[in-house]
């Protein structure tokens, strides 16, 4: 087990928070106002998420997801009375398919099994933290996955061309892992030395590729930001706009929870004149459950839709009440 100290329970400690602590003149030379110096109990002028995803899913509705007429929308509903979709999509996932023999076209498998995968893994795990009342944990997870949503259907506007800069990013991703454990002085076994140097002839190759303005290399792999990528489906693909308007409602706001925004203390915490306390795990009822669902339903469905539509992923072999599926729903309940 291990012990938790009270915090400044050391001389050491004591003497870090007591260096930082800047005094009122310091405050006032930094140009502070007397406003800053107050302290009360504030709250957002604006609606909070809550009162923002059913907006965020009444405009989903304008996407027409293919999938979701198989229950896609109910994922976020309980167990008992839904089937577990997700984990029909996942098992479907596992069944091994053939490899493409075109390098091309196995750069773009990999990719799509890549998302198809994360996104179904991603939208689980969230469901699972609803179920447990882990509201503002499911949202970085909910953030994460429109994240995912963006980037795949980005790829999906130039398969080919994508898929390739997918692929070749792999190698900026290793070398740039290699040299991390080498900078902190890790030891490293023989073979992973010899992985990095047969990986670095493919990083030399397409570093280029990944270098901003400065030469120095990025850290996506996707052109732009998550903004201008969402801005970019929207133009290719009208139906697509929700997706646009989320980034300003849904993505920004759900980055307070990914970054621990100063804003959301008040969520957490609770005043009274006298005391202050850790506010308890926010409670949903079931019919928010369900909004949640469906809004997890539409970003994996349009993740799937567009798989299929690639003709990487089948169909049937996905949406069928096959053995397959019965085995899915066999071992959720196992």
């Amino acid at each position: 087990m291990v012990a938790v100290h009270a915090l400044g329970s050391t001389p050491l400690i004591q003497t870090r928070i007591a260096r930082s602590q800047p005094s009122g003149r310091s405050h006032a030379r930094a140009g502070e106002t007397k406003a800053s110096q107050q302290f009360v109990a504030r709250s957002s002028p604006v609606l909070g998420y809550e009162q923002c995803k059913p907006w965020c899913v009444t405009q989903g509705r304008r996407i027409a997801v293919d999938v979701q007429r198989h229950a896609m929308e109910n994922v976020g509903a309980s167990r008992e009375d839904k089937r577990d979709v997700l984990a029909e999509l996942e098992q479907a996932l596992r069944a091994p398919i053939a490899r493409e023999t075109d390098p091309d076209r196995a750069k773009l498998q990999l990719a799509v099994l890549y998302y198809a995968s994360k996104a179904v893994a991603n939208a689980d795990a969230a469901r699972k933290l609803l179920e447990t009342q882990s509201f503002y944990e499911a949202c970085i997870l909910i953030r994460s996955l429109y994240n995912l949503t963006i980037d795949f259907l980005w790829l999906c506007q130039e398969p080919i061309v994508r898929a390739r800069r997918f692929y070749d990013f792999t190698a900026v991703g290793f070398e740039a892992e290699y040299n991390r454990y080498v900078k902190l002085g890790i030891d490293l076994p023989p073979t992973a030395t010899g992985a990095a140097e047969q990986n670095r002839g493919h990083f030399s190759r397409v570093a280029d590729d990944f270098r901003d303005r400065k030469g120095k290399l990025r850290s996506e792999w996707a052109e732009g930001t998550i903004r201008s990528r969402a801005e970019a489906l929207e133009r290719k693909d009208p139906e697509l706009k929700p997706l646009g308007e989320w980034y300003e409602l849904l993505y920004k706001k759900l980055s307070d929870y990914e970054h621990s925004a100063p804003g959301l203390s008040f969520e957490y915490v609770q005043l009274d004149d006298r005391f202050v306390w850790a506010i308890p795990r926010k409670q949903i009822g079931q019919p928010t459950a369900h909004t949640y669902g469906q809004l997890l339903g539409l970003l994996v469905g349009l993740v799937f839709r567009a798989a299929i539509g690639l003709g990487v992923l089948d169909r049937a072999r996905l949406t069928s009440n096959s053995a397959v599926a019965a085995d899915a729903r066999k071992d959720a309940r196992g």
